[in-house]
């Protein structure tokens, strides 16, 4: 389950195991991120500043994964929507890659989502840029093992 607008809330867990949903996303685990706060304009330009400069680590280990009413995966990244400017979209790209290829060097879980509709303003070169991250996933899959799971396939493979 990803909550609408990626409103994760501890306190939904309760009603998420009376509804037998067994799997949850969370946010990245940063103060900006954190849904049950004020959204105050500094934690939406910390929000934007992430996809492009270093602010915090985004992979995880396993053994930092919630297993609480409801098994509990964190997110990592969101790839936003391209920009207008090249450089920002070169420094997204940049960012995502390394983020990919540093999980994948020290065994670490990575989650990237997107919004197919963002996609919408630049096709083409959102695919490209798309592309160009599978390519280091499969790269990262060949050289270290990285793998590719759903939500449900992650929680399976480590608290079944």
């Amino acid at each position: 389950m990803v909550f609408p607008r990626n409103q994760f809330n501890k306190e939904y867990l309760e009603v998420c195991e009376k509804h037998c949903l067994e799997t949850v996303r969370t946010n990245p685990d940063t103060w900006y991120w954190d849904t049950t706060k004020p959204d105050t304009l500094l934690r939406k330009v910390f929000r934007s500043g992430d996809a492009y400069l270093p602010l915090g680590k985004k992979s995880f280990r396993d053994d930092i994964l919630k297993k609480e009413t409801v098994f509990c995966q964190p997110a990592s990244r969101f790839l936003r929507p391209q920009s207008k400017y090249d450089l920002l979209n070169s420094l997204r790209l940049t960012r995502i890659k390394y983020e990919i290829i540093q999980a994948a060097k020290n065994g670490e879980a990575y989650h990237l989502w997107w919004h197919p509709h963002n996609f919408g303003l630049d096709k083409d070169v959102a695919l490209k840029a798309l592309a160009e991250i599978i390519e280091v996933f499969h790269k990262c899959r060949e050289e270290f093992g990285m793998e590719s799971l759903s939500l449900k396939q992650f929680r399976d493979r480590f608290f079944e």
